[in-house]
């Protein structure tokens, strides 16, 4: 059975509604989504590496630590401060 908005209190409502507008306003401000997309670009790129490193004889090791050094750069620097 769905939810009535009938069943909420009027203050509970208000207090659901402002959270609800604080988390948007701090996964916004924060780029939250971006870093995360990021992050998993990131590590797309160094389990390929390590999995070539592991399955195909005669890859070196250099080649992980390259994919891991771009890892890095597709990352960026962590923002201190909300945009």
């Amino acid at each position: 059975m769905a939810a009535k908005i009938n069943s909420f209190e009027s203050e509970q409502i208000e207090w659901l509604a402002f959270l609800a507008a604080v988390s948007v306003g701090v996964l916004n401000g924060f780029d939250i989504g971006s870093k995360a997309n990021r992050m998993r670009r990131a590590w797309r790129k160094l389990n390929a590496a390590v999995l070539r490193y592991e399955g195909i004889p005669g890859q070196g090791i250099e080649n992980v630590i390259k994919a891991y050094e771009e890892g890095e750069m597709i990352i960026g620097d962590v923002k201190e401060e909300p945009k």
